[in-house]
């Protein structure tokens, strides 16, 4: 019995070192991405030749500027943890800035329960899953942050979709005219 318990605590902190290099990678990938991410286009009508032409004109915003102003669309309650380190954790998840400092504290905070050795008390196990939860439900606000980002990206075939049926209706309305 004792032999499962240390096991566990074994477990719990690769999961919890997993799931911290893991989001690591999703962060940095939400920083390195493109510089500017095309939000929407503003279309013009010009006439040219007698024709009349649809340009888009993409509108970028600023990578930086969209991870900065991103609020979670749900409260992501972190579960309440006992601070035996004293490390005063602000457990707040409203921001992508909340979401990196939390998945740098959390994990650090867990490597410390190493010092408790092969003899974890329950209140041990449970702690280190509750870090195990957080770092889970920070994961889950990862993958908002990256769908508010693709969101925003524009499909540049379903664009161009769209400039040429504009353009066919005003040929189909410049014809009936004729």
């Amino acid at each position: 019995r004792f032999k499962m318990m240390v096991d566990s605590m074994e477990l719990i902190q690769k999961k919890i070192a997993a799931l911290g290099a893991t989001n690591e990678g999703i962060i940095n990938d939400l920083l390195q991405g493109p510089a500017t991410i095309i939000t929407s286009y503003k279309y013009s009508l010009s006439l040219v030749n007698d024709f009349s032409v649809v340009t888009a004109n993409p509108v970028r915003t600023k990578r930086s500027h969209l991870l900065r102003r991103w609020r979670a669309s749900q409260d992501f309650v972190l579960q309440p943890l006992e601070d035996t380190f004293n490390d005063q954790i602000n457990l707040s998840c409203k921001s992508f800035a909340d979401i990196r400092r939390l998945n740098t504290q959390l994990p650090s905070v867990a490597r410390k329960y190493n010092l408790f050795g092969d003899n974890p008390h329950a209140s041990v196990l449970k702690i280190l899953k509750a870090l195990q939860n957080n770092l889970e439900l920070l994961q889950v606000a990862l993958g908002q942050v990256q769908e508010s980002i693709v969101d925003e990206e524009v499909d540049e075939r379903q664009e161009m979709q769209a400039e040429i049926d504009a353009a066919d209706a005003l040929l189909d309305k410049a014809i009936e005219a004729y």
